[in-house]
């Protein structure tokens, strides 16, 4: 698993530049594809296999046998498809990951802006709530 950055406050995680990376670290979230194989049906395939309530382990299980990644690169794609769904649900823009950097998160991001239905199914709490007059 690739580490986290964290900070010891919140004044830290808001005044210091969080584009300074820590020597060692990385920032690039990418994953080396199978032959065949898009960003976009590897994301679609762990949004459904969670929307049918598939524990997470089990998700990362299935990455790893049918797409053949390493455990440690099916938690990080888990890792960034779920991230970019929670980002989606704020409705915020300016929270789109970038597509070069964390090409999961990208795409999930995306998919869940165009289809409010995988926020819902998979973070309800989260979910839009409807308008009542």
């Amino acid at each position: 698993m690739r580490p986290t950055l964290r900070c010891d406050s919140f004044e830290q995680a808001t005044t210091s530049d969080m584009s300074e990376i820590p020597e060692g670290w990385t920032d690039d979230m990418t994953v080396p594809l199978p032959p065949n194989q898009t960003v976009e049906a590897i994301a679609d395939f762990v949004i459904q296999q969670a929307l049918q309530g598939t524990p997470d382990d089990e998700n990362e299980s299935e990455l790893i046998s049918t797409f053949g990644f390493s455990s440690d690169d099916a938690a990080l794609i888990r890792d960034r498809v779920f991230g970019g769904i929670m980002r989606a649900a704020t409705g915020n823009e300016a929270n789109r990951p970038d597509s070069e950097k964390d090409p999961f998160a990208h795409t999930s991001f995306e998919l869940a802006l165009q289809n409010p239905a995988i926020v819902a199914g998979i973070y309800p709490q989260f979910a839009p709530k409807p308008n009542r007059h």
